[in-house]
């Protein structure tokens, strides 16, 4: 079936028959666009499209892919030293960027729509929360952690690695959390941050320079300078994000997925290694591994 987030009758025929539904698409850049509006649209009134839709065919359970973005996005002066699925970021503030807008407020639209749903017609719905996505890609097309990782398979930071802290997950552990949200009757009705762990990018420098470092790759340890990126971000926008989250200490708390859904999480470092491998085999990196003769 072929479906358009911005077409409600696409999801209409797609969905009809079904019982049970995840929904995972939504927009995603590394780069601000210029109206907030071309990621905010197509996330908010896809997630509306899509639930009306499942609605409309009876579907019993919606798996919803949120990120992160949506609980992460608070104002310094109201952080919490630790973040579960109680806390959601703030779209109110000017200083909140397009992507997590649009992650929030698609999310919060999912709930209003089951939570307006008439008593007996209720959808039973829950929310995976996945950080940044890394792990082997099936797709033969630039992908946005993708172009992160290539920035440093193939030096490409120019002020050096970024003093950011970022959670981390493999793709393989988030689908496989949509489907035990589907089958665990303990899941509904609940939101799922899905990491691995929280670490730094030096330490993400460190996986890939212990996988690539040695084949033909100059993998970029050397942290970068502050004062470089701020002067950056006079100039660029998604500089501004990262002089934002410059040097904060940020903690997850992931336990509501191991203990509700008894789910264990893949290594960073074979994710990392298992990423680069399959950006090389599919040409999204340039392979610079020492040829056989």
């Amino acid at each position: 079936m072929e479906a358009d987030l911005l077409d409600k009758d696409s999801f209409m025929r797609a969905l009809e028959g079904s019982t049970f539904v995840a929904h995972v698409a939504s927009p995603f850049t590394i780069e601000n666009p210029n109206d907030e509006m071309e990621l905010i649209r197509p996330a908010v009134e896809g997630t509306r499209a899509v639930l009306a839709a499942c609605q409309a065919a009876g579907v019993k359970r919606v798996t919803l892919t949120s990120s992160m973005a949506s609980i992460t996005n608070i104002p310094e002066d109201r952080r919490p030293e630790v973040f579960n699925e109680s806390h959601w970021s703030d779209t109110t503030t000017d200083e909140i960027e397009a992507y997590p807008k649009s992650k929030t407020l698609a999310e919060r639209a999912a709930w209003d729509f089951i939570e307006a749903m008439p008593e007996g017609e209720k959808i039973e719905l829950t929310v995976v929360n996945p950080g940044f996505v890394i792990g082997p890609t099936l797709v033969n097309t630039d992908f946005a952690s993708g172009k992160v990782i290539n920035m440093f398979m193939l030096d490409k930071l120019p002020a050096g690695v970024p003093v950011i802290k970022m959670p981390v997950v493999d793709v393989r552990d988030i689908a496989a959390l949509h489907i035990k949200c589907l089958q665990t009757e303990e899941a509904q009705g609940k939101r799922f941050i899905a990491i691995n762990e929280v670490i730094w990018m030096r330490e993400i420098a460190a996986h890939l320079n212990n996988s690539f470092g040695g084949q033909g790759y100059s993998i970029p340890t050397a942290e970068a300078k502050y004062c470089f990126v701020k002067f950056i971000s006079f100039f660029r926008a998604e500089a501004r994000g990262i002089a934002r989250m410059w040097g904060k200490e940020i903690e997850c708390d992931n336990s509501r997925s191991k203990e509700v859904l008894g789910f264990e999480y893949r290594q960073t470092s074979d994710s990392l290694r298992e990423m680069g491998e399959t950006m090389i085999s599919k040409g999204l990196t340039e392979d610079k591994r020492p040829k056989s003769t």
